[in-house]
């Protein structure tokens, strides 16, 4: 069994807590039913308010209109949730993406990493291009709207989104240059996050070496 490397989130019990939660709170399913209540209601208040007048109405029907807007907002946002797992000699991908429905999931050996590289603008999203190796690699994807899985079995690249601040951002900026080829010029990320320890104290307020001395 290889040793972990670096795995976020973890540990395992984390891990499941914060699938559920996101697809939970996600769902394509569950904001289509939110959205479809909310126009309801503002349909149903304006018969009221035409029938019967009033100001409650028209200001209840406004409220349920601008929650159906922010929940598709929501939605179209394309929230996203990124797992990394990595190992001696390879690592595990799962991300979520609710606008595409879809969670992928991607192992591969660090070899058949062809290459990556991180947009430059906001560093916010990265491309993964790969081979199909022969030790550890597994690529799939499902629906998470009824986790029925997709064939994908031609795709050799996979865009992801990254949540700016988060362990996700960290993982490509610093740990995994470490671990296999990052195509980004490493000097214009230390000067807008600076070091790694720069970058730990400024989102989560902490200290690698206070951690490693833990």
């Amino acid at each position: 069994m290889e040793e972990l490397q670096y795995g976020y989130p973890y540990p395992d019990e984390l891990k499941e807590e914060y699938e559920s939660e996101f697809i939970r709170v996600f769902s394509p399913v569950r904001l289509y039913v939110i959205t479809a209540i909310c126009i309801f209601i503002a349909t149903f208040c304006l018969v009221m308010f035409m029938i019967y007048g009033g100001l409650v109405t028209p200001v209840v029907g406004a409220v349920a209109l601008f929650a159906a807007a922010y929940v598709m907002r929501t939605k179209t946002d394309n929230a996203h949730l990124l797992e990394m797992y990595a190992y001696e000699s390879y690592i595990q991908f799962d991300y979520y993406s609710a606008a595409d429905d879809r969670k992928y999931h991607l192992s591969l050996s660090y070899p058949a990493i062809i290459s990556c590289k991180i947009d430059e603008d906001n560093y916010t999203s990265v491309k993964l291009t790969f081979r199909k190796g022969k030790e550890n690699f597994d690529f799939s994807v499902t629906r998470l709207s009824d986790g029925k899985e997709i064939d994908k079995s031609k795709k050799t690249s996979l865009f992801i989104r990254l949540n700016e601040g988060t362990p996700e951002q960290e993982f490509f900026l610093y740990i995994a240059p470490k671990l296999f080829k990052v195509h980004n010029d490493h000097s214009k990320i230390n000067k807008r996050f600076g070091s790694h320890e720069n970058f730990r104290k400024i989102y989560y307020g902490e200290n690698l070496e206070t951690e490693d001395g833990e």
